[in-house]
C-alpha cells in the first residue's frame, strides 16, 4: 500500500529503446539508486552445434550487449544526478565513503558456470557480464567518478522459466536442493542491494560454500525427489497453487 510499481516495453538490444527506457525510469522514478540488469535470454538446451545462428545472435545480443546498453544509460543519468562540486550536499558527501548510485548485473561467478548446466551461449555471455563489471568499475575510477558503483549480482538458480524450460528430470532433482521460488530470493537480495555502499562487489544469494553444504546435506531428495519436484522431474503441487507445464508457479492467472 502507498507504493508505486511502473513499467514499460524495452528491447535492451536496442540502443533508442535503451534511452527512451531510461529517460522514462528517471522521469517516474526521480533520483535512481539502483539499476539492475536482470534481462536474458537462454537458447535451446541443444549444443552449439546445433542451435540456430539467429538464436545464438539473440541470445547473446540480448545477455551481453544489451546489459553494456544499459550500464552505459544507468551511468549517464547517475552522473547528472550526483551532486555539484562544491554544492553543500557535495561538501557533506565528501566526508563519507558512502556511493550513492548502483549499477547490478546478473552474471555468473565461476563456480555457478561450472555448477549449471545451462548451453554455452548462456554461460559465456553470463560470464562475460562478470568481466563488463569489473572493466565498467574501473573506467568509472578512471574518470574520478566516485558516486556510482558497479556489482555483480548473482541470484543462483530460481524456479522460473529460464532455469525450468526444458530442464531434464535429474537437473530438476538437484532444484530441490540448488533452487528457490523468486520471493525467497528476493527476500535475501533485496536488504543486501539496499545496503550496499562500496563501489564493486559481489551480491549473492547462493555462496558456495552454501551451495556444498545443501549438496551434501541433500542427497535424499536429489537421489528420490524432494519439496519441489518428485523423482521423475513432476513439480510437487501446492494445495491453491497453480502451475505451469514445466513446473514454474504461476503468480497470477494469464490472460487468454
Amino acid at each position: 500500500p502507498g507504493r508505486c510499481v511502473a513499467g514499460a516495453a524495452c528491447d535492451v538490444t536496442d540502443p533508442r529503446d535503451v534511452d527512451d527506457f531510461g529517460d522514462f525510469a528517471a522521469s517516474t522514478v526521480g533520483t535512481i539508486h539502483h539499476w539492475l540488469n536482470n534481462a536474458g535470454m537462454v537458447s535451446a538446451r541443444e549444443t552449439l552445434l546445433d542451435v540456430e545462428p539467429s538464436e545464438v545472435v539473440r541470445v547473446c545480443n540480448t545477455n551481453l550487449t544489451g546489459a553494456v546498453l544499459c550500464c552505459q544509460k544507468a551511468a549517464k543519468i547517475m552522473v547528472r544526478q550526483a551532486p555539484k562540486a562544491g554544492s553543500a550536499s557535495s561538501r557533506r558527501d565528501s566526508a563519507s565513503p558512502h556511493v550513492p548510485f548502483h549499477v547490478y548485473n546478473f552474471g555468473f561467478s565461476t563456480w555457478g558456470a561450472s555448477f549449471s548446466r545451462s548451453t554455452c551461449t548462456h554461460k559465456a555471455t553470463k560470464r562475460g557480464l562478470s568481466q563488463l563489471t569489473v572493466s565498467l568499475a574501473a573506467e568509472l575510477a578512471a574518470a574520478n567518478v566516485d558516486t556510482v558503483g558497479v556489482h555483480q549480482l548473482s541470484p543462483g538458480m530460481v524456479l522460473t522459466d529460464l532455469l525450468l524450460e526444458g530442464a531434464e528430470p535429474v537437473s530438476k532433482r538437484f532444484f530441490n536442493v540448488l533452487a528457490e521460488e523468486p520471493e525467497t530470493v528476493a527476500k535475501d537480495l533485496v536488504p543486501k542491494i539496499r545496503n550496499t555502499n562500496s563501489k564493486t562487489s559481489a551480491v549473492e544469494f547462493l555462496t558456495l560454500p552454501n551451495a556444498v553444504f545443501r549438496v551434501v546435506t541433500g542427497v535424499p531428495q536429489i537421489l528420490g525427489g524432494g519439496r519441489f519436484f518428485d523423482r521423475h522431474g513432476n513439480r510437487v503441487a501446492v494445495e491453491g497453487e497453480a502451475y505451469k507445464p514445466n513446473g514454474v508457479r504461476m503468480l497470477y492467472e494469464e490472460m487468454k
